[in-house]
Formats: structure tokens, sequence, C-alpha cells
């Protein structure tokens, strides 16, 4: 018979039960790893600097840069002719689209000691223009129209 005023014990027993469970799901949602998001710019520089490192590994066993008409692929395929190629130089083995699906554009200049490359992601408005973003550190277009690239 219960008192007034007192509860009973299984609803004594139910609060605590309730309030255990509270405190697990706090402690559980607090607990768990955090996912970080990187904007996309962001990725899109991570991506180019694994290209970047991969594009100099080839350039190391072969001696020269991918031509423009090779591109990217051949980081990942064996261009026709190639004797010294060892790669792929990627793993996996396959050429990532940047974070706006579109492929990253490959460029070239120069020869032998002088040769230069640059890797640019025409961004969010997928197309040449303001807002690109390139491998270097300076406008693409600046380094498409000749300007010496700054490293």
């Amino acid at each position: 018979m219960e008192e007034e005023g007192r509860p009973s014990r299984n609803k004594l027993k139910i609060a605590i039960i309730c309030g255990l469970v509270l405190v697990g799901c706090f402690l559980f949602y607090m607990s768990r790893p955090k996912l970080i998001i990187c904007p996309p710019h962001s990725n899109a520089k991570t991506q180019m600097s694994t290209l970047c490192t991969a594009l100099e590994h080839f350039r190391m066993e072969t001696g020269r840069f991918p031509t423009e008409t090779e591109g990217l692929q051949a980081l990942v395929e064996k261009p026709a002719g190639l004797e010294k190629w060892d790669g792929p130089y990627l793993d996996p083995p396959r050429i990532q689209l940047d974070p706006w699906g579109m492929p990253y554009m490959y460029y070239t200049r120069g020869t032998g000691e002088e040769a230069e490359y640059l890797i640019v992601s025409y961004g969010p408005s997928k197309k040449p223009g303001p807002g690109n973003i390139g491998s270097k550190d300076m406008d693409p277009a600046a380094w498409l129209s000749g300007k010496p690239a700054g490293r």
C-alpha cells in the first residue's frame, strides 16, 4: 500500500532507469568521433598536392613530366614508348575528379630543367575564369599567360 505523497518503489525504479538511460545517451553523444567537413576548395588543394607529388615521382623516374597530350593519365597508365615508367604513381591508380565533379586540367611549359606544370580546378563555376584553383600559389590565368611561376 502506498503512503500518500510518496511514490511506489516501482515508480522510483523506473525514474532511476530513465535517468541512467538519459545520462548514458548524453555520454555516448559526447564521446563519439566528430565529423570534420573540409570545404571543397581545401579538398581540391589536397587532391592537387597528391597529384603534384605523383608528378614529381614520375619526373624522377622518367626524366620528364608527362606531356599535355599524355596528361595526368600518365600517372596511372604507361604512356606509349616510355621506357623508364615504373607506375602507377597514385594509390588507388585512378585520377580523381575535383570536388565539383570535373576533371583537373593539366598544363606544361618549358623543357628539361626549366619544365614546369600547373594543375587547375575550375572550381564551382566549372569553367575558366575568376575563382579557378591552381596547384601553384598564384592565379592560374597569370601562369597560363606566360608569367613566371611563383613557388
